[in-house]
């Protein structure tokens, strides 16, 4: 990831591209930019900038963290952004501020097939579920497994009052889970979190629940509910945090480790 934000301002140049009437990258430029930056957008039946979900990703990053920016239908390079762009632990503290300030940073569209996600639209991601899910990886002395991560942000969905009524929406939680690992790919991209195959660690063979523990944690009745599953020894995938970088790149505040669970 910081070797295509770097070549994005590169590319970008002092000179400006030229952007569609729209404000979007002209289909010939993100064409080059997907072979470029290597994005693995598929650009053969494309008719827009607009249908390449990676690039456009890298774009709006780039432009949050203030690598690149907008004036008079052209992108351009921000001259004062160059030592950043130098200096790769600055460029990485500056991208993992900037992706937590993309209001949806990962959707494949403006919208899932079913609608826009629960996990950006009715629940906060950036100042809630983002912050909670990076504290929780982060003060675990283990890797976290995948079903007791996404079964603790279920358990905040349901305990949200706006979603009372996506509480049985399991296609909306499909979305959401979908989107929740879309997340966790993008942060692995980026080295924010490392995710692994196998088996998790013996001290989770506790934290299977039952429906009395959910309804005492989230304060909600799971009579006749069977979408939730609880968390299994078997991990499809465990991500874990690095904590070495977590100082200077996490606020103090967001580190509790069980905000997941109100």
């Amino acid at each position: 990831v910081l070797r295509q934000l770097r070549e994005l301002a590169e590319w970008a140049g002092r000179d400006r591209r030229t952007l569609t009437g729209s404000g979007r990258l002209r289909l010939s430029d993100a064409r080059e930019l997907v072979e470029r930056l290597n994005t693995g957008d598929d650009t053969d039946s494309v008719r827009s900038s607009a249908d390449l979900p990676r690039l456009n990703l890298l774009v709006e990053w780039a432009k949050t963290a203030r690598l690149i920016r907008v004036a008079k239908g052209r992108l351009y390079a921000v001259a004062k952004a160059e030592p950043v762009l130098n200096d790769p632990l600055a460029l990485w503290r500056r991208a993992f501020d900037a992706f937590r300030e993309l209001p949806s940073p990962v959707r494949r569209g403006r919208g899932g097939r079913y609608g826009e996600s629960v996990l950006f639209v009715e629940y906060d991601m950036r100042d809630v579920v983002l912050p909670d899910v990076l504290a929780t990886l982060y003060s675990l002395p283990y890797p976290m497994p995948w079903p007791g991560l996404r079964d603790s942000v279920h358990l905040a969905y349901r305990s949200s009052s706006p979603l009372e009524g996506f509480a049985t929406d399991s296609i909306g939680f499909e979305q959401a889970d979908d989107d929740l690992r879309t997340v966790l790919g993008v942060l692995e991209d980026l080295g924010a979190i490392e995710c692994h195959q196998g088996m998790a660690d013996p001290v989770f063979a506790d934290l299977a629940m039952s429906e009395n523990d959910l309804e005492g944690w989230a304060g909600i009745s799971t009579e006749g509910d069977d979408d939730l599953e609880t968390p299994s020894g078997t991990l499809p995938g465990t991500p874990t945090g690095r904590a070495g970088l977590l100082n200077d790149a996490l606020p103090d505040e967001t580190l509790s480790g069980d905000a997941l669970l109100r």
